[in-house]
């Protein structure tokens, strides 16, 4: 069982009005909302549970729309948050008898705080461990609940941060039914609710895909899933809506929808497609909101069922001031790095538009999955090639149509966009926006050479075939301001080359990183013709563009101060 350290109840109830229909509930292991008596919704935190959870969720009336500790799956707690494995140990099965996971979920504090309104707030501090041993990963959880609606609708916000204190923390999950050892139940981990045994009938709907048929177990990727249906003749149902900057947004989801048992469950589950890998120190964050609410789903649900267009990548190569040779066009002839990306693509069923025109930003991106960029300096002035400029608000749509979940794949000199300015006394250097969003900016580079690349990120797509290690002559990019939710991919070795710019420690030079949903991947490398043809640079550049274009999942957690822990000492004095 766990063990809570400190419980405070903070009462805030300035506003309370003794004619109003709403009142508080409270004891030392639980707190509810009640409205004409009846229970409306009750967070429950004693030490009798194993886990802090909501139940019931009521609708207007008090017809429930959850279950705690069904006999098929006890562990199930209404609304609820578990880890299936960490560290390979079991924290989601419990003991029937004692009501024990093998690893433990421990409530350290809670802040319970009702207020005047009747909207409450929840803060607290949990500890994930095995009994008697030291913590593995914390969690500091906050969870906000208005005040229900004239409709008696209410809003659940679920914010949770985590962190790794054991030198490495693996989060995974029983595996999936097309893995080695997988089960048809796999991949369930994380938020989730277990809906009343009256909701039987309840159907899902997703924010993209909407369902035509409803399967007993069904996994896909939405921004938001819905239950909903009647009980006793009160519609009504739950929408869980995922934040875009969550891990792995939009997130895989797990739903279940058994009449016979019947099992009615759904869940976010970021680890789904694969575990999510930490070392000490690392945290990373998850946001939810969830709706309770009367009446069907309202959600404006994406049709399936019909023919899927090749997915487009636009390859953007303009190049200002100095123009590599690799993107240069010889009259209306593709050139080599356009060749080869398109070749790459064809081969994974991908089409490629290749362009100079900087005015494509004006216009809607939406014909397009992912964006590439070969670019340097600052795109929106002329170049002597008199090719068309990118306008500042067409540089704007870039970045918009990223955050909100394009894919964007940038090689060797984009990191070299719009630099940064020299600092001065009266103000610091600021970052440019664009470079934020990549992750990265371009400091210098010395003459060509053999150097080798450092395989840190092993699973990530494109990379399981890689050596360790490998080397290639190219040229290669100091590289500084790196942004702190970096996943690098491949570390820069420094030891044994030329050049003042690279007496530094072993630094990123291909990484992955989420820029709200959308995901951004960029390599340094590219310089040289021959390393696009050649079969590791391919394998890098497919990989990286699966995964921007949202076809295989990755664990792009940060691990930038676990490959880079001199990474406050990294960046070069020689410009």
């Amino acid at each position: 069982m766990r063990y809570i350290a400190a419980l405070v109840i903070i009462f805030n109830t300035a506003f309370c009005h003794a004619d109003s229909p709403f009142n508080w509930i409270r004891t030392n292991d639980s707190l509810a909302l009640e409205h004409d008596r009846q229970i409306v919704w009750q967070f429950n935190y004693g030490k009798q549970f194993s886990k802090p959870h909501f139940h019931p969720l009521n609708l207007p009336g008090g017809k429930t729309l959850t279950w705690r500790s069904p006999p098929d799956h006890p562990w199930h707690y209404g609304l609820w948050f578990s880890w299936k494995y960490i560290n390979g140990v079991n924290y989601w099965e419990e003991d029937r008898q004692t009501h024990n996971s093998e690893g433990r979920t421990s409530l350290q504090n809670i802040v319970a705080t009702p207020n005047g309104d009747y909207s409450a707030r929840f803060e607290m501090e949990l500890d994930y461990h095995r009994p008697n041993k030291p913590v593995e990963l914390s969690e500091h959880r906050i969870i906000n609940i208005n005040r229900p609606r004239d409709d008696g609708s209410y809003t659940i916000d679920w914010d949770a941060t985590f962190t790794a204190h054991a030198e490495s923390v693996t989060l995974d999950r029983t595996p999936l039914p097309n893995e080695p050892g997988g089960e048809s139940f796999g991949g369930y981990a994380g938020l989730s609710i277990r809906l009343a045994k009256e909701a039987a009938d309840f159907r899902a709907t997703s924010s993209d895909p909407a369902f035509e048929q409803q399967l007993e177990r069904m996994r896909f990727r939405a921004s938001q899933v819905d239950y909903s249906g009647s009980i006793d003749g009160s519609d009504g149902g739950i929408t869980i809506i995922d934040d875009p900057s969550n891990i792995n947004a939009p997130t895989p989801w797990y739903v279940i929808r058994n009449t016979k048992t019947p099992m009615t469950f759904f869940s976010p589950t970021i680890i789904q497609q694969a575990p999510m890998k930490l070392s000490r120190g690392d945290s990373f964050r998850l946001h939810y909101t969830i709706v309770v609410h009367p009446g069907q789903n309202t959600l404006k649900a994406k049709p399936i069922g019909k023919t899927k267009k090749p997915q487009r990548v636009l390859y953007f190569t303009r190049n200002v001031g100095y123009y590599h040779s690799v993107v240069k066009r010889t009259g209306d002839a593709l050139s080599d790095s356009e060749r080869a990306l398109v070749d790459m693509c064809k081969r994974v069923g991908v089409e490629v538009t290749c362009t100079k025109d900087g005015r494509v930003f004006d216009e809607s991106l939406d014909d397009y999955d992912a964006i590439a960029f070969f670019t340097n300096n600052d795109l929106t002035s002329q170049n002597p090639e008199q090719e068309p400029p990118m306008t500042s608000e067409g540089k704007q749509r870039l970045l918009d149509a990223i955050t909100a979940g394009k894919g964007f794949i940038a090689f060797h000199s984009s990191c070299a966009c719009w630099r940064t300015p020299p600092a001065n006394n009266d103000q610091p250097p600021q970052v440019d926006p664009f470079l934020q969003m990549l992750g990265g900016e371009f400091v210098s580079h010395g003459a060509q050479q053999e150097a080798t690349m450092l395989v840190t990120s092993p699973s990530f797509p494109g990379m399981e075939k890689l050596a360790p290690k490998f080397s290639l002559i190219e040229e290669w990019y100091a590289l500084k301001n790196f942004a702190p939710d970096l996943h690098v991919i491949l570390l820069q070795e420094t030891e044994g080359m030329k050049g003042q710019m690279y007496r530094r420690p072993p630094y990123p030079s291909t990484w992955a990183r989420r820029h709200g949903r959308g995901r951004v991947f960029f390599t340094s490398l590219a310089h040289r013709e021959n390393v696009w043809v050649e079969q590791p640079f391919q394998q890098i550049v497919l990989g990286g563009l699966a995964w921007v274009l949202g076809n295989v999942d990755a664990d792009v957690t940060p691990n930038l101060h676990s490959v880079m822990p001199q990474v406050g000492d990294a960046t070069p004095t020689s410009k």
